[in-house]
């Protein structure tokens, strides 16, 4: 959300919005500084401005000056991004070692990589599964993707663990709603980021429900993000990589016995495939922000 130089804030440096941890979810306002809060000057806090046509009649347009700005900060908050990362950015992903000497494993590559892929992105183009040991940044960088696409480009996103959305079914399960009261939405969500894929599953139950989902999403053409602390199933087909020193160092037991071979074989259909390769941040002293 770029203004021209003259609106040029040093509060939330140009993007309008800034960005806290409310309770359990990142949470974004328009900044007052360069907004004026809910008092925009064009159209004093309606959000939409008056027009006359050629006939004299007037009619409503939306404010081209805060109208876009809360609309996108209307998606991030949509998006539901975790608290702890709600500084997480693309620019601010950290791919050097603690002393800033030298990169570590292949951040550099994929922060460059991740980022390309943001600026370009359109809803409906293909996700990416982010896959490595635990602590190595996945979840930063898929945080970081998401409040690009919602904060910078206005995209619809939802973010949500694996687990919690195993919880939730298990639910609505529960009280007799059935699946679909919580597939539903996010099957038609333009990007759907799931994190940490393969955590807790344990019965068939609950493969059954993320085929479905996984499914849905695949036959409507929307956009389906991944991270796993799971290694690939066979390795070998993935070349060297798979088998370097960070990824021995991964949970034993693989994605596809995670998730079945008829889920895993549907997400290469769906995302390509990016190793972290980096150690644990915290054994290695990197802080992300």
């Amino acid at each position: 959300m770029s203004t021209n130089n003259s609106d040029r804030c040093d509060v939330c440096h140009e993007t309008r919005a800034l960005v806290s941890a409310h309770k359990l979810n990142a949470h974004a306002v328009a900044c007052p500084t360069c907004t004026d809060g809910d008092a925009c000057p064009s159209c004093h806090g309606t959000e939409f401005r008056f027009m006359r046509d050629e006939r004299g009649y007037r009619y409503a347009v939306p404010c081209e000056r805060c109208g876009p700005v809360k609309a996108r900060i209307k998606r991030f908050n949509d998006a539901r991004l975790p608290a702890r990362y709600h500084e997480a950015t693309l620019e601010g992903f950290i791919t050097r070692d603690s002393d800033g000497n030298r990169n570590v494993g292949n951040l550099m590559e994929l922060k460059t990589r991740i980022f390309r892929t943001a600026t370009s992105f359109t809803p409906g183009d293909q996700g990416f599964m982010l896959y490595g040991i635990p602590g190595c940044g996945k979840t930063h960088l898929l945080c970081a993707f998401i409040r690009y696409l919602t904060l910078e480009k206005g995209i619809g996103a939802r973010f949500i663990e694996f687990t919690h959305l195993l919880s939730s079914l298990r639910e609505q399960f529960d009280r007799g709603r059935g699946d679909t009261s919580v597939i539903a939405p996010l099957v038609s969500i333009p990007v759907l980021a799931i994190d940490e894929l393969g955590k807790g599953v344990n019965n068939e139950w609950q493969l059954s429900v993320l085929d479905e989902l996984i499914s849905k999403r695949y036959n409507q053409g929307k956009t389906t993000l991944f991270t796993s602390n799971y290694p690939l199933d066979p390795p070998d087909i993935y070349g060297s990589d798979s088998s370097s020193s960070h990824m021995s160092k991964a949970l034993k037991e693989t994605l596809a016995e995670r998730i079945g071979d008829r889920i895993f074989s549907r997400l290469f259909e769906m995302t390509e495939f990016l190793s972290v390769e980096a150690p644990d941040y915290r054994a290695r002293s990197l802080r992300t922000r």
